[in-house]
């Protein structure tokens, strides 16, 4: 199982508030009953003010159908495999419009 606390890289903690923002508070209240340390907790608050909340797109700038028309392809697992590595790139801070976004697809279709 994978654990935030081994691993508390820039796209972890994007990754864990795009999945889990909703709920925070709930785990909060959690793990600090559970372990008496909130060091974890207090990084990833951080992190949510300093650099999600300002910085990462935390939708899909393009839908698979877009992202078809784009680059002239048919219903695929490409399809699927680009736009999941163009969110990626989102929670990264990779990519953060629109136009950014098409030429991430366009430039990742090269590379393939």
């Amino acid at each position: 199982m994978y654990s935030i606390k081994e691993n508390p890289t820039y796209y972890s903690k994007n990754l864990l508030w795009y999945k889990y923002g909703h709920i925070f508070v709930h785990i909060h209240i959690l793990y600090t009953i559970e372990s008496q340390d909130c060091g974890l907790l207090v990084d990833l608050q951080d992190h949510y003010y300093m650099h999600y909340r300002e910085e990462i797109v935390s939708k899909p700038l393009l839908s698979g159908l877009e992202i078809m028309n784009i680059l002239n392809l048919k219903t695929s697992k490409e399809v699927g495999n680009i736009k999941e590595r163009l969110f990626i790139a989102q929670l990264e801070g990779k990519v953060k419009t629109k136009d950014e976004a098409i030429r991430y697809v366009k430039n990742l279709r090269e590379t393939i």
